[in-house]
């Protein structure tokens, strides 16, 4: 898997960065190819990962969580930014905040859905396993 992942970043073209649309998605693709083959490397040195917690909220739940967690750290990388030297020119304030925001958020989705698990941060499915209320 690892290979597969190096491989695709050798042959990504260079010109794929020269829009912002298309280097946004370079930087998720980025993103996936980093944590597709991490998420096995978790697992072997963490297969008996357990669920952390006693009581098991929603899946729904859970993701909402992550996306305002993702959502939050976006807005304060985006305030880092604003706040930094001359700050952010005012006709690009909502197409920073929403780069930032939108990486931000797309990022921790992804490791939560590829390391959710194997970090034992999602609760088993196991019905022999039983929870506490």
């Amino acid at each position: 898997m690892s290979l597969v992942c190096l491989v695709l970043l050798a042959i990504a073209p260079e010109r794929w960065t020269a829009s912002l649309a298309t280097h946004l998605l370079t930087i998720v693709f980025g993103d996936i190819v980093l944590l597709a083959p991490l998420r096995f490397l978790v697992i072997s040195f963490a297969p008996g990962a357990t669920p952390i917690g006693q009581a098991a909220p929603r899946p729904a739940m859970r993701w909402t969580v992550v996306a305002l967690l993702g959502m939050a750290i976006g807005g304060f990388f985006f305030l880092g930014e604003a706040t930094e030297g001359n700050g952010i020119p005012a006709g690009r304030v909502i197409l920073v905040a929403a780069v930032f925001i939108g990486l931000a958020l797309a990022g921790l989705i992804l490791a939560y859905a590829f390391l959710g698990a194997p970090l034992g941060l999602t609760m088993s499915a196991d019905p022999a396993r039983k929870e506490s209320p």
